[in-house]
């Protein structure tokens, strides 16, 4: 056909094809995801905390962003050059270029050694090295999750490692230090004042945290290796936590559990079988078992709330200097964020990204929130009149959600009744349990004495054993030589000796043959006792595994009611947050 009815057909057709055109463009917007950076903007948008700032001149976002990101100021050529730069997407641009800078990692390595380390004076690992991990991880991009795991879970043993340690080495693996600082800068939460009891001013804070978190490390020993003159981490295979509350006087022994987690049970080992290395003076523990790898491994699985919303926070902080929960380490119903569901958004992206934290900084680098002025809007009569009639809306919704939270504690008392009541019922069984099983270890330990005590006397027979045997065949020799020059007066009495030493060396270890056997008939009662020890906890583990059903049922609907009600305060306490910003 030629071109100009080709032409003439589409030019009959203007609207049919006007509208084929828009049925794509509108098919492949509807597919395309709206980037993260302007999802925040909608988010922040849509729940002012005052007056909106305009966005920000060149020069000061240059300036801004290359602090942020680099962690300097742009040399002279740098700010020039991008003022200069006519390119509508010269902030993008400039995102991406200080994200690929070494500079990134270095002031990436920088921040979280101030966080992790807190300025703490060098013990057992070199600040240079622990600096020097960082920056390496960061340089490769690891992800954020993969870094904590090495940083709980490294023992220091292996040099190429061994900086990972520093988190815990540095703090010589002290309990109470180690859990408050977990808690503080992996999970947002600052349980401190939950050692002694349920903190009072937080009601989200409760001794039973504090001890899930410290349940994961107080196994954890340091262990001087004097031939390597340095201190690694070993670990014991027992050790459980009690804690008694100051206030209510009521007792417990908590299983390991991160907050917001489930608790994690230990594998039933054989009771003696615990070990890869046992603990000696001179040898690091090693058990098969290990509830500080647990606890690296608790930490940083994808559905652990309490850890994703913690790094979202803190990147939030990094860039716009304050955290949208601030303090950083005060995560709590009380101090809900600013925009909970901004939060949650920065969250979910967290690990969307699988971690990369470079790809959370470069989205809210490019937000408009992100890029506000310093300056306030110059009309302030329109500011005031949205406010008020914002006022009106959140006191209303203010008082709806209190009423709410009334009811609802009303309604969770039967729940926590019943928690408090399965708890007293298993505590019997419990306890028995922990005696039967103190009792099959103390049958273990002294089995092993008498089994020790009976290797140290084997050890001794076997090199006598096989040294008797060329020792006689020694002498035998000798005394056919003898026999062939009898007037040899050294021969002689070189026979004699060693037909005296063969001699004494038979009865050495016959000796001990004898020794042997008492220690080992002193032993078998020891090991009997130990079976039978063992085979009886059998029966006390199956009662306790059906009680303990009760309790996680009863437990995790007391739990479940809390949450309920602890979430239904944070969205009053944000609405009363919202009020006093507009209201200042």
């Amino acid at each position: 056909m030629p071109a100009r009815n080709s032409w003439s057909l589409l030019s009959v057709r203007p609207v049919a094809f006007a509208a084929m055109l828009f049925a794509v463009s509108l098919s492949a917007f509807a597919q395309a995801p709206v980037p993260l950076h302007q999802r925040i903007d909608q988010l922040v948008n849509a729940a002012p905390l005052g007056p909106v700032a305009s966005i920000c001149s060149d020069a000061e976002f240059v300036r801004r962003v290359s602090l942020d990101l680099n962690g300097m100021t742009p040399t002279g050529p740098e700010a020039k050059a991008f003022l200069d730069d006519p390119a509508p997407d010269k902030r993008q641009k400039l995102v991406e270029k200080l994200l690929a800078s070494p500079r990134f990692a270095r002031h990436l390595a920088n921040t979280f050694d101030v966080m992790l380390m807190e300025r703490r004076a060098d013990a057992h690992v070199p600040s240079p090295e622990w600096q020097k991990y960082l920056y390496e991880s960061f340089l490769a991009n690891k992800p954020y999750d993969q870094l904590v795991r090495e940083i709980i879970a490294t023992d220091g043993v292996d040099p190429a490692t061994r900086p990972a340690a520093k988190f815990f080495l540095d703090r010589t693996a002290e309990p109470n230090l180690v859990t408050r600082d977990i808690g503080r800068l992996f999970f947002g939460r600052d349980l401190q004042c939950a050692q002694c009891h349920d903190s009072p001013l937080v009601s989200d804070f409760l001794q039973a945290d504090y001890y899930g978190v410290q349940a994961f490390v107080v196994r954890t020993v340091m262990f001087n290796d004097v031939a390597a003159k340095k201190q690694f981490l070993g670990e014991k295979a027992d050790g459980d936590v009690a804690f008694t509350s100051v206030f209510t006087k009521e007792s417990g022994v908590s299983a390991p559990r991160v907050p917001a987690g489930t608790f994690v049970e230990d594998p039933l080992l054989p009771i003696g079988e615990e070990y890869n290395v046992k603990p000696t003076d001179k040898t690091r523990p090693v058990p098969k078992y290990s509830r500080r790898a647990k606890l690296a491994e608790a930490i940083t699985t994808t559905n652990n709330s309490q850890f994703n919303r913690n790094i979202a926070n803190r990147l939030w902080a990094m860039m716009l200097g304050r955290g949208i929960v601030h303090p950083l380490d005060l995560n709590h119903s009380d101090n809900p964020p600013t925009h909970p569901e901004l939060l949650d958004l920065l969250t979910a992206e967290v690990v969307a990204a699988k971690y990369d934290l470079k790809t959370i900084l470069r989205e809210v680098a490019l937000t408009q929130t992100y890029q506000r002025a310093g300056e306030l809007p110059a009309d302030w009569n329109a500011v005031s009149q949205q406010a008020a009639a914002l006022l009106a809306t959140l006191d209303a919704k203010q008082k709806e959600i209190s009423a709410a939270i009334d009811q609802s504690k009303e309604a969770a008392k039967p729940t926590e009744s019943e928690f408090d009541a399965v708890k007293k019922a298993v505590a019997p069984v419990r306890d028995e349990l922990t005696k039967i099983t103190a009792a099959a270890v103390e049958a273990r330990k002294q089995w092993d004495t008498a089994t020790d005590v009976v290797a140290k006397t084997e050890a001794q027979i076997a090199p006598k054993t096989e040294a008797a045997k060329p020792l006689a065949e020694i002498a035998t020799k000798a005394a056919e030589a003898l026999a062939k020059i009898p007037n040899d007066a050294d021969l002689k009495k070189a026979t004699e000796f060693f037909q005296a030493r063969a001699t004494a060396l038979n009865n050495e270890v016959s000796a001990l043959t004898k020794t042997r056997e008492t220690q080992v008939a002193a032993a078998k009662p020891k090991a009997d006792a130990f079976a039978a020890a063992a085979t009886a906890i059998n029966p006390v583990r199956e009662k306790w595994a059906a009680e303990k059903t009760k309790l996680d049922a009863a437990r995790e609907k007391a739990e479940a009611a809390a949450v309920g009600i602890r979430a239904i305060n944070a969205n009053r306490n944000v609405i009363v947050h919202r009020i006093v910003g507009l209201k200042t």
